[in-house]
């Protein structure tokens, strides 16, 4: 069965959040505005975490 599941993301500070329709948190992608950070860090930008 192929049939896409209720999903909702949410925007925490310096992540977005994945989470079921029953609010249980699946994913967190983490992500780092300032571009000398992102390198140190090995962080997408937050334009990039959003895709």
């Amino acid at each position: 069965m192929n049939a896409a599941l209720p999903l909702r993301i949410r925007h925490a500070a310096e992540s977005f959040v994945v989470e079921d329709v029953g609010g249980l948190a699946l994913v967190y992608v983490y992500f780092e505005e300032d571009p000398s950070w992102q390198r140190l860090v090995n962080r997408l930008s937050g334009a990039d975490a959003k895709v």
